[in-house]
């Protein structure tokens, strides 16, 4: 019973796009028990020749194959750089106002057009008839690019949501509804005491960048982007000792430090030190900027930061962040009791877990809390699509129900027409059955009219399907066509095994020298499919040595071949 229960439970898989790799974090939600079932990485090429792009889609594609979609929710997120995030008050608290409302309340704050943009909010808490929200806002042609992305790889995702946003599940209480203040009656939110209260800031050290989450009592009052990230450290590095770029990585990864004092240090460490330390000025300089303007804009006091990602395991860091900022700093561990982990406990999990692992609980809310989403208008997945296809279409159903009455009496006052009209149709049938060009004796029944008219019919249609049998293209004038739309043999070494031609799906099997040649040749063929798809088939062919087998199905209109 237990077994069966398991294979019900509904995984999230919280996918996090880095620049150094892909981390993954498998997550399920069993009652009031949040469990880590596994985290993997699957780090890049540090070889720059390397196309990132096709090592992201054949990092995906392994997680697609790996863990399927029964059962399965896939969540991404959107860099925070590709966004933005306003602190705003409503002067109502329902859902829906709130979403219709975003873009005309952010039109002038946001540095991109609003009708080429999905928005969407988080409630913090709600004031009598007042909300305090963060709306976000990002323009569709980045949620297109990650979709298709996805796509290439078999993956349709759940949720595309912000990583701010699912950085702040690790720290805050995110399965519980907006808190709703005592204030009634004419209170509103100006008129609440604005003290200096004491907040903390969360920071996730990346590689390129740097987020920040700023919270006051548990809730999230600001997020911002930084960047600023580890690789500027990793250059210094390179440049110091003239080393490679994956050297100076690796040297930072498993042996970076900082001396908050030299004495004692020997010269090697306390070079080693200052490079970093010189690395780490810019991050730091804006970081404190950034909390002077915070902590003016809400009236509060930053008392502590809190270090996640990879360059908060530097040794030393908390300290060094302390002096800089003049704020208690230090690591933080993301793996807190609230989360049952079943995952290995390796260095991977401990440092660089905890944006994969956010993303997937996004995965895991429920309704009264909802996950920000970007999956809105055209990108809503199809269970969605009903509500906002009815939501686009309403008044033109409306319309066309008024009209469908007025159909009704038209076709009431048309009946009596159509009675005497069908008498005087029936009498003119037996007088053409009669004529010498139909040949019918005696007294025509209706019966012997049916037939004949059955009869001819489908003469008619014989001599259409066999005229439309005439347009239809051979397999020899596909074979040209794919032909044409091919590069050059020469340059596109491409051996096509096998073709099968059913109706409209052609599916082909050959062999290609490499994957960048695999997306080539289905970009290639995207232009001869009815639909613009070209799906990938299982293999059934074995590759010769050195060259990598493909299996590729589309459909084609037969009959628009030129």
């Amino acid at each position: 019973m237990k077994s069966s229960q398991r294979w019900a439970t509904v995984k999230s898989i919280g996918i996090d796009i880095g620049s150094l790799g892909i981390k993954i974090a498998e997550m399920e939600l069993n009652g009031r028990s949040i469990i880590l079932r596994d985290y993997v990485e699957i780090p890049f090429s540090l070889d720059t020749s390397i196309d990132k792009k096709v090592q992201i889609i054949e990092a995906l594609r392994k997680i697609s194959s790996h863990y399927g979609t029964h059962h399965t929710r896939y969540v991404v997120a959107l860099a925070q750089e590709r966004m933005s995030v306003r602190h705003k008050i409503f002067p109502f608290k329902e859902k829906i106002k709130i979403t219709k409302s975003l873009p005309y309340e952010l039109e002038d704050e946001i540095p991109f057009d609003q009708d080429k943009a999905i928005f969407d909010a988080k409630v913090l808490k709600t004031f009598g008839n007042q909300s305090e929200l963060l709306a976000v806002a990002s323009p569709k042609k980045y949620i297109e690019d990650i979709l298709e992305l996805l796509n290439d790889a078999n993956i349709d995702p759940e949720i595309i949501t912000a990583e701010g946003f699912a950085l702040t599940n690790l720290f805050t209480p995110w399965w519980v509804p907006p808190q709703e203040s005592p204030l009634t009656g004419e209170d509103t939110l100006s008129e609440v005491p604005n003290n200096k209260q004491s907040a903390e800031i969360y920071l996730q050290l990346g590689h390129t960048k740097t987020l920040m989450v700023i919270l006051q009592d548990n809730i999230t009052i600001d997020i911002r982007g930084l960047p600023i990230g580890g690789i500027d450290t990793v250059r210094a590095i390179q440049k110091t000792y003239e080393i490679s770029y994956a050297e100076a990585l690796k040297g930072l990864q498993e042996k970076g430090f900082v001396l908050t004092k030299n004495d004692g240090a020997t010269k090697d460490q306390i070079t080693f030190s200052n490079t970093i330390q010189r690395a780490l000025q810019p991050l730091t300089f804006e970081v404190k900027k950034t909390i002077l303007e915070l902590e003016s804009k809400y009236q509060i006091s930053i008392q502590a930061v809190h270090l996640l990602g990879g360059m908060s395991s530097l040794i030393n860091i908390g300290p060094y962040f302390t002096q800089k900022l003049g704020v208690m700093s230090n690591p933080y561990n993301h793996l807190t009791d609230s989360i049952k982990i079943y995952a290995n406990h390796t260095n991977e999990l401990q440092k660089n877990s905890a944006l994969a692992i956010g993303i997937a609980i996004e995965g895991l809310k429920k309704p009264k809390t909802p996950a920000i989403n970007f999956r809105r208008q055209e990108f809503a997945k199809s269970g969605a699509a009903g509500a906002n296809f009815w939501k686009k279409w309403k008044s033109s159903f409306q319309y066309a129900g008024i009209a469908l009455v007025l159909f009704f009496i038209y076709a009431f006052v048309r009946e009596s027409f159509s009675v005497q009209l069908s008498d005087k149709s029936s009498e003119a049938l037996r007088t053409v059955a009669r004529s010498p060009s139909v040949g019918l004796k005696g007294s025509v029944r209706q019966s012997q009219i049916d037939q004949y008219l059955r009869e001819s019919k489908k003469a008619v249609l014989d001599h259409q399907k066999l005229s439309e049998l005439s347009t239809i293209n051979s397999p020899l004038e596909i074979m040209n066509k794919l032909t044409r739309n091919l590069p050059d043999r020469i340059k596109f070494p491409i051996d096509i095994r096998e073709l099968n031609i059913r109706n409209e799906l052609v599916s082909l099997q050959g062999e290609l020298s490499t994957q960048d040649q695999v997306l080539i040749l289905k970009n290639a063929i995207k232009s001869m499919s009815s639909d613009k798809k070209v799906v990938d088939q299982p293999v059934s062919i074995e590759s010769k040595s050195g060259r990598l087998a493909f299996s590729l199905s589309f459909k084609m209109d037969r009959k628009s071949i030129k």
